[in-house]
């Protein structure tokens, strides 16, 4: 299970709990807490629509696309398998540095200009949430073209994140059903 600092907090006051707090509290009552990671959504990533999707001239396993970012479209070449035209991504705009550190420059791939790149979760620091690129749909509200990714905007994807950090509970025990409950009746805190 994944969860969400921001998500515990719309059932718990956590204004003076740290997140390794929860953390060994969780692990203190049987729930094993597997990983806690910071979430940091670097600047210039936003929402893209794929205008065109066309084989790449020179390479079999890469695509040529024409990706809508609101005020501008740029041509991005991208190598992953699940990419079509229609498609609303998440695209890392010149000039962004990754989570990995990876800034993202201009580049000729095989001879055809990429201005940008189409992104996969584990790419922007997130939990791997399939092959290929992360595909949006409309859960995570209004996708407008060009919109820069907020962290909350990225821990509203289908996936629980703790908060700005992740945190990942491994249980079997059918209390883990009710952690909510668990972490108040511990901490001492409202439900």
């Amino acid at each position: 299970m994944i969860l969400t600092r921001a998500w515990l907090s719309e059932w718990i006051n956590l204004q003076d709990i740290t997140s390794e707090d929860i953390c060994s509290t969780l692990n203190t009552i049987g729930l094993e807490v597997d990983s806690l990671k910071k979430i940091r959504v670097p600047k210039n990533i936003v929402v893209g629509k794929i205008l065109t999707c066309e084989k790449h001239p020179n390479a079999d396993k890469l695509n040529v696309c024409e990706v809508d970012l609101g005020s501008e479209t740029k041509q991005i070449v991208c190598g992953a398998k699940n990419v079509i035209k229609g498609q609303h991504v998440v695209v890392s705009k010149v000039g962004a540095i990754l989570p990995s550190g990876m800034e993202i420059k201009k580049a000729k791939l095989r001879g055809v200009d990429s201005n940008g790149m189409i992104c996969s979760s584990s790419e922007l620091g997130l939990p791997i949430m399939g092959d290929g690129i992360m595909i949006l749909d409309d859960s995570i509200g209004t996708l407008v073209l060009g919109r820069e990714f907020s962290v909350m905007t990225l821990i509203s994807l289908p996936i629980r994140c703790f908060g700005h950090h992740t945190l990942a509970v491994i249980s079997v025990r059918p209390q883990a059903l009710s952690w909510e409950f668990q972490v108040c009746t511990f901490s001492g805190t409202i439900f």
